[in-house]
Parts: structure tokens; C-alpha cells; sequence
């Protein structure tokens, strides 16, 4: 399949760099959600609240942008694979002998005509891409989550039974975390 990948290796360049774009954006929505509620704490004015719901509404909207296009690009490149690779195998066919159609099952030739190579394109569009965000996305959040802290299991003699207390990290455990 990397062969008929190769004449999109610049759509699928542009496709996985919004793929990147969507993550980094999405995981931004956060950091603004926490500005937000730290100036809670310290006095909100108007033109703030609007900045943050602005500053939130325009992150949604590109990340709504960068989602289309990666969608757009990558789903695009796996169609135009399977086109690609229905011409080979329709001309494959076309070649072979009448006694291997005699040997094979019309149902079977089909079958690998339209259901094989509707896995194939699935496979190259929706699945990598999916997988591709979601690795991303997941590396993101721990990126974003990890804000100096932890939970450990403290003992409660009065409970009777263990309960997470959220510490401060120390240096030597930020360190090793990494």
C-alpha cells in the first residue's frame, strides 16, 4: 500500500500537520477555562468574561476549522487509494486467463473487489487518522492534567480506611515522572 500512498504524500503531510493543530488547539480550551477561573479569585471585570468567551468561542471554532480539513484530507487520500488500487486489481483482471475464472468463484473475486478494499480505505482513512488524534490527544492531556501535583493513599485510623490526599510534588518525584 505505501506505493499508492506515495503520490499523496503532501496531502497526507497537510492532513496529519491539522491533526496536529487540532490537538494543540483543543487542549488550549482548558488553559483558557483555568485563566478564567483564577480571575475569578481576583476580581473579573466585563471586558475579561468577554475575552474568555471570545478567546473560547474562537478556539472552538478553529479547532472546528482543523478538524474539517484533516478529515477532509486524510478521508480524501483514502478514497482516492482505493480508486487507485480498484483500477490495478479491475485491470489485474482483466489480464488473467479464462481458466482462472474457472477455477475461482465469481462471489469470491467480488467480494475482494468491494468489501477488501472497503477495509483497506477505512483502514488508511478513519483509522489511522482516529489512532493519530487520539495518541496525540492523550500525550496532550497528560501534558495539560499534570499541574505539580499527586494523589497518595493516606491511612485513616478514624475511617478505618485508606483515602487520596492531592500533595504538592516534590522535585525528586517530578524528575522521575518524566
Amino acid at each position: 500500500l505505501l506505493g499508492y500512498l506515495r503520490p499523496y504524500r503532501g496531502t497526507l503531510a497537510a492532513g496529519f500537520a491539522c491533526i496536529c493543530a487540532t490537538s494543540a488547539i483543543t487542549l488550549a480550551g482548558p488553559w483558557v477555562l483555568k485563566l478564567a477561573i483564577d480571575d475569578l479569585y481576583l476580581g473579573v471585570t466585563a471586558a475579561k468574561l468577554r475575552l474568555y468567551g471570545a478567546s473560547t468561542l474562537g478556539l472552538a471554532a478553529l479547532a472546528g476549522l482543523f478538524r474539517f480539513l484533516q478529515r477532509r484530507l486524510i478521508i480524501g487520500v483514502s478514497r482516492d487509494v482505493e480508486f487507485d488500487v480498484r483500477n490495478a486489481v479491475f485491470a489485474r483482471l482483466q489480464w488473467l486467463d479464462q481458466a482462472y475464472y474457472q477455477q475461482h468463484r465469481t462471489g469470491d473475486l467480488m467480494s475482494r473487489a468491494t468489501n477488501d478494499l472497503n477495509a483497506v480505505r477505512m483502514m488508511l482513512g478513519p483509522g489511522v487518522m482516529y489512532c493519530t488524534e487520539t495518541s496525540l490527544t492523550i500525550e496532550g492531556v497528560r501534558v495539560v492534567i499534570d499541574g505539580g501535583y499527586m494523589r497518595l493513599p493516606r491511612f485513616d485510623p478514624r475511617a478505618g480506611m485508606s483515602t487520596l490526599e492531592t500533595v504538592k510534588v516534590s522535585r525528586a518525584a517530578a524528575d522521575q515522572r518524566r
